[in-house]
């Protein structure tokens, strides 16, 4: 790609129409985010559950708009302070984080929980990790893993989360659950209703300046739209047409004009908050997973969908294979101005730390 490639999809970026970024198939993903994803060489186990509406709770949240942190944080960052801009992730020994500065060296990831579950989200001062975990018998629940290595857990009733989020200031979450969209406090743990005027709603996501929440919504497997309010539930838009079937990865980039989305029927999406200038950029290499974007959105991380390549002894013989063609590969990043990509090998994509290293 040349420079006057670029320039000519940068200037492209505000039309209606949406432009490949890649010369590539489009890629085809699944969307809501599983709980607690499990890789493993030969299989993957996806934990399905029946969504269950959280009864009882009846107050509406008033809306506010979370300060701003300071660029440095004024906490002990404990076990995330060798981690600043590094990339969290899930795999079947824990969690870990990974720097996406040192591609060919395997040492460059650091494990920090032997518990299982899927990272969904740093708090801005980087001093907290939303991560949502399975609970048997139970569906799924919210967690928050502090710098101290303590656990908090955030839900606690019977339900299956399709998404959320931390608000700007770190102190509340905002989450998916059956048929409504819910507020708790990363403190008090008392779940407050936002909105239930939806059908079923994944993956919310307060913009950056916390006036405002993101999601989809619709039949859960097809006919979602992309939807916009204010952080009380007021004020709903829709800024696309209900053309998506699952979604994954809605997130706002940094200066809250606009929003990325990863739909199951191909691409990755970005669209302005007023729902102009939809466009698409492709990924290489077809079906990919766990898409998520650096702070300043500049960049790209994922995970193949494809089969793992490894080794077996066969009659005395080492033979290449390919294990598992459901399973996911290692940590991809594209840098999207160059279109560089850069295959790690190892690790996994998951949210990336705020803070600068």
């Amino acid at each position: 790609m040349t420079d006057q490639d670029i320039r000519d999809l940068l200037e492209r970026m505000a039309t209606e129409e949406p432009t490949p970024f890649f010369d590539a198939e489009p890629l085809t993903r699944r969307a809501r985010r599983r709980a607690a994803r499990t890789v493993v060489v030969g299989a993957i186990a996806v934990a399905a559950s029946i969504a269950v509406l959280f009864a009882g709770v009846a107050q509406i949240r008033t809306a506010r708009i979370p300060a701003n942190p300071p660029e440095e944080p004024s906490v002990d960052l404990g076990i995330f302070a060798g981690v600043r801009g590094w990339i969290a992730y899930g795999d079947t020994s824990g969690i870990w984080a990974v720097d996406p500065a040192q591609g060919g060296d395997p040492d460059g990831q650091i494990q920090l929980s032997s518990e299982r579950g899927d990272p969904l989200a740093w708090s801005r001062d980087g001093s907290k990790l939303l991560v949502l975990r399975e609970v048997p018998g139970t569906g799924n629940a919210l967690y928050v893993l502090n710098a101290d290595s303590t656990w908090d857990r955030l839900t606690h009733a019977n339900e299956y989360i399709t998404g959320a989020s931390f608000s700007p200031d770190g102190t509340e979450v905002v989450y998916a659950s059956g048929k409504a969209i819910y507020l708790v406090g990363v403190e008090s743990g008392t779940p407050l209703l936002v909105t239930d005027a939806v059908k079923f709603p994944v993956e919310p996501a307060f913009s950056p300046d916390g006036s405002q929440i993101a999601y989809f919504d619709g039949w859960g497997d097809n006919s979602n739209s992309l939807r916009v309010m204010n952080s009380d539930g007021s004020g709903v838009r829709e800024l696309t047409g209900a053309d998506y079937q699952h979604i994954d990865e809605l997130v706002w980039l940094p200066d809250g004009s606009r929003l990325a989305f990863s739909p199951v029927a191909g691409g990755l999406f970005i669209v302005g908050v007023d729902g102009s200038g939809l466009t698409e950029l492709m990924i290489p290499d077809g079906e990919n997973e766990n898409t998520a974007w650096s702070p300043d959105g500049s960049r790209i991380s994922f995970q193949r969908r494809a089969g793992t390549p490894g080794q077996k002894v066969i009659d005395g013989e080492v033979i290449d294979v390919t294990y598992c063609p459901c399973g996911l590969g290692p940590l991809v990043i594209v840098t999207l101005e160059s279109g560089e990509i850069q295959e790690f090998g190892y690790g996994g994509s998951g949210p990336w730390n705020p803070l600068a290293p």
